[in-house]
């Protein structure tokens, strides 16, 4: 058997050292006998192992025992798979068609919150905007955690299943509504199905896990990482779950008899009357929006327990594989890759599909400098990102490799409310009264004007966020230390006045980027200077990369 590479295994979550924890892959030795394996009986047939080969292009030398598995027939049912074991080869499979039709409901789901910060551009807009976002997000998440370690046979429950979880995430998503419709619980729905699709969801991967932990093929430890999943997959469907019954305890509540409608009335009149100052300044809209308020905590807080228990109680000195199965660290670099796609096609998709009866030389200026913006922010991800699992955050170490997740989650966000700006940039040309009455219809109470503002705001506060997070990523993946000796003299290791200069030009380009919608708010001039700022990023990195200690960094998209 080829002996791996010191970074071939990562745990449970895909966040793990193994020279940091010094563990020697070498040790491991050849995979154990089927003695030592959960159904070892069921593997596949010599025919079935070649059928899969073709399918995955893979040879027979290269292909893992457990990427070879598929039936050579559908069936009823098929027990999933281990995708590989500890100290084996790691191959990347090939393109699964049914990932890629998966990723197109977020198509939908990009543009269904984009739409919530185009017709409410305020703190409380970006709150339902996040709040439905990343739950939605969290689904993507748990499904290229599941396929990065265990591979589902071609069997029709599987197929079932996999359909009626895409039914939940389409229901979830057609539920992400502007503002005034989510937020009002008593008339509406749209909260109670949001909540609840996300309680459902969370049941269906639990059941994911359930069936690894009962009928899972693979090594023995599958047992606990099945367990231990489904405990963390508990912790964010109670709070979902918390979220549902307020919204359907207030929907389901509505049909009060007159004279309570009448009471309440009068009630609010008298409570409007006598409101301090403090209570005006918190605003009256607190408790309508406590489901979206909890939707974000659930996902939020599932994301800080893995942190704290990634950086502080995760077992060393190579005891994680007692209770983690090894994450496919390329396959979740390639399925990521075409999530960014993803949030960049949101922006795309604001820019293209406008609706302006009269376009003048203004329009064209914004959208052509927005159209070079979203090219040069592709550019500038691939240019950034690593696409060698080696030199991955994942693989580097476990803490950066939980840190990059949630930064990366961080950075979609902002990709997503770049595209609402877009919208808005493009649709406020030759602006009236329309618009005018869709922010009031939205319950934002704000003029065009100050939508304006705030829509400026937004934009430029967005990528801020998208040049810091990438900023933060590179220095996951290189570490502090190496990132630090960048701007060293290798011969003399003091510091290279170079790098000290282009790391004081990047800070200042960030700073400038945040800060400059206070003084500029005009879309075509805003996007024309953003565009540029892009394009300076892009410059000093390469500049970088001529005068800094080079660092293994492709600046092509993976295929």
């Amino acid at each position: 058997m080829e002996k791996p590479s010191p970074g071939d295994a990562v745990n449970c979550v895909g966040f793990i050292n193994e020279s940091q924890h010094e563990i020697n892959l070498e040790d491991e030795g050849p995979p154990k006998q089927a003695s030592d394996d959960m159904h070892a009986s069921q593997r596949p047939s010599a025919e079935s192992e070649r059928r899969m080969q073709r399918r995955m292009g893979v040879s027979a030398e290269d292909a893992p025992y457990d990427i070879t598995y598929h039936p050579g027939r559908v069936q009823f049912y098929a027990p999933p798979m281990q995708r590989q074991r500890w100290g084996e080869t790691q191959v990347l499979p090939r393109v699964n068609w049914g990932d890629l039709f998966f990723d197109l409901f977020y198509v939908a789901a990009t543009y269904n919150v984009s739409n919530i910060v185009i017709q409410q551009p305020d703190k409380e807009g970006l709150l339902y905007a996040a709040g439905t976002f990343l739950p939605v997000m969290g689904f993507w998440m748990d499904k290229t955690s599941y396929d990065a370690r265990f591979v589902n046979g071609d069997d029709l429950f599987h197929r079932v299943y996999q359909t009626l979880m895409l039914c939940i995430i389409a229901l979830a998503i057609l539920h992400i509504r502007p503002v005034e419709i989510m937020s009002n619980s008593s008339e509406n729905s749209s909260m109670l199905v949001f909540c609840a699709c996300l309680v459902i969801e969370r049941i269906l991967v639990i059941g994911l896990y359930a069936d690894i932990y009962y009928c899972g093929v693979g090594q023995r430890v599958i047992k606990k990482a099945a367990f231990d999943q489904i405990c963390r997959m508990l912790i964010p469907g109670l709070v979902y779950g918390i979220g549902a019954v307020l919204a359907g305890i207030e929907y389901f509540g509505r049909d009060t008899s007159a004279s309570t409608r009448d009471l309440a009335e009068v009630d609010n009149e008298v409570n409007s009357a006598t409101e301090d100052s403090t209570f005006q300044e918190a605003g009256p809209n607190f408790t309508r929006n406590i489901p979206i308020l909890l939707c974000l905590l659930g996902h939020v807080g599932f994301v800080l327990a893995l942190i704290v228990w990634i950086t502080f109680f995760f077992p060393a000195g190579g005891r994680h594989k007692e209770i983690t199965v090894p994450l496919n660290i390329a396959f979740v670099i390639h399925r990521n890759g075409e999530w960014i796609m993803l949030m960049l096609g949101e922006s795309i998709f604001s820019i293209l599909i406008v609706d302006i009866p009269d376009e003048g030389s203004d329009f064209y200026i914004t959208f052509y400098s927005g159209i070079l913006l979203v090219i040069l922010l592709q550019i500038l991800h691939f240019r950034s990102q690593p696409h060698d699992p080696n030199v991955h955050a994942m693989r580097r170490h476990k803490n950066a490799g939980i840190l990059w997740n949630a930064v990366n989650q961080i950075y979609s966000c902002a990709l997503v409310s770049l595209g609402a700006a877009f919208t808005f940039f493009l649709t406020n040309f030759e602006l009236d009264s329309s618009y005018s009455r869709q922010l009031a219809e939205g319950g934002s109470g704000l003029s065009v004007e100050e939508a304006e503002e705030k829509a400026a705001h937004i934009f430029c506060g967005s990528l801020s966020i998208v040049f810091l997070s990438l900023d933060v990523m590179e220095v996951l993946h290189l570490g502090v230390d190496e990132s630090k000796d960048r701007c060293l003299c290798e011969q003399r290791r003091t510091y290279n006045g170079k790098g000290i200069a282009l790391l004081a030009a990047r800070i200042g380009l960030l700073v400038f980027t945040g800060t400059l919608s206070q003084w500029v708010t005009g879309a075509e001039v805003l996007c024309c200077i953003v565009a540029s700022c892009v394009l300076m990023q892009l410059l000093l990195r390469k500049l970088g990369a001529m005068y800094l200690i080079h660092h293994q960094i492709s600046d092509i998209p993976e295929k």
